[in-house]
C-alpha cells in the first residue's frame, strides 16, 4: 500500500491502532480546507491510474512491445 500512497499528499499514513495519530492527521485537514482539497485532488488522480481502462492500456502496450 505504502508504494502508492504518499503521506499527505495523496492519501494518510498513520501507525496501525495509533488512533491519536490518525485524529491528528484528521483535525489537520479539518482546519486546513486546501490540504484537503489537494489530497482529494491527488488521491483521485491515483486512483485513476488503476482504472480498468487504464490497467487495460498498460497491457497492451505490453503485448505490444513482446
Amino acid at each position: 500500500m505504502t508504494d502508492y500512497v504518499e503521506d499527505g499528499k495523496n492519501g494518510l499514513i498513520f501507525e496501525s491502532g495509533n488512533t491519536n495519530q490518525l485524529a491528528d492527521k484528521l483535525l489537520d485537514l479539518l482546519t486546513h480546507p486546501d490540504k484537503r482539497r489537494c489530497l482529494a485532488d491527488s488521491g483521485y488522480q491515483t486512483v485513476q491510474s488503476f482504472s480498468w481502462q487504464a490497467v487495460a492500456i498498460n497491457i497492451m502496450d505490453i503485448f505490444r512491445q513482446i
